[in-house]
């Protein structure tokens, strides 16, 4: 799952960075803007011109699903809990909503979260970096594109940044960070590393047993079948009770 903080400025680094994005990386984005509390957001709907992904504003207790975009409500402290969406408004305060979610999505994913900072002024966002290199996970902020450079700046100043990208770049390197996920869980889901091509002649038989090894190292039950786009599992895991596989069969 990635984090997305900005503010000021940080309109146009999302929309260039949602352009580049394929639409099936098997990984969620929430946005997390700095919006004024009695604000009317159309950061959803703009965004939504830029993607192929769904794009929506969280809800309380809402499941977090791949290839979805999500952004923060006005007046609202974004968390996540049980790969659902914790919503908590009125806000705590002001300039705080980006790190609140980043440290939230470093105890909840661990090695699997990633942090991107974009344009803004101040630093929100710098703590919830360190959060998100303390538990493994990845880092990004954007370079002198941005058209604020303060929060991409006292980011890197923290020592806790992996790559520094204009946004549209960015999109290459979390391509290659998601081929080296063993799974990434989402919204009561976990997305485990298909096969890109299966071998000639391989039955659906063999296409299982494959599958079913990586569901159980996944922390899932047995398979039951094999359809199209997923395997069922007979016992829920730590995401819920379905493997679902990129890669067609």
């Amino acid at each position: 799952m990635v984090g997305i903080g900005g503010s000021a400025g940080a309109l146009n680094a999302y929309k260039a960075l949602l352009n580049a994005l394929p639409a099936n990386t098997g990984m969620a984005f929430v946005i997390v803007s700095h919006i004024t509390p009695t604000a009317t957001s159309q950061l959803a709907q703009i965004l939504s011109r830029h993607t192929q992904m769904t794009v929506g504003v969280t809800r309380n207790a809402m499941p977090i699903e791949a290839n979805h975009v999500y952004v923060i409500p006005p007046n609202a402290d974004l968390l996540i809990k049980g790969y659902h969406f914790k919503v908590v408004s009125p806000r705590s305060k002001r300039n705080v909503q980006i790190d609140l979610f980043l440290t939230s999505l470093a105890e909840a994913l661990g090695p699997r979260a990633v942090a991107i900072i974009l344009s803004g002024y101040a630093g929100d966002g710098s703590e919830g970096c360190k959060k998100i290199k303390a538990k493994g996970g990845t880092t990004f902020a954007q370079d002198i594109s941005a058209e604020v450079t303060d929060m991409p700046r006292n980011a890197q100043a923290t020592g806790c940044i992996d790559f520094v990208l204009p946004p549209e770049k960015i999109s290459d390197e979390l391509r290659r960070l998601v081929r080296t996920f063993k799974d990434v869980n989402a919204g009561g889901r976990v997305w485990i590393d298909g096969q890109d091509e299966w071998p000639r002649g391989f039955s659906q038989g063999k296409k299982l047993k494959s599958l079913e090894h990586r569901t159980t190292r996944a922390g899932f039950g047995r398979c039951s079948t094999v359809q199209s786009s997923e395997v069922k599992v007979t016992s829920s895991g730590p995401a819920g009770g379905r493997a679902y596989f990129p890669a067609p069969f």
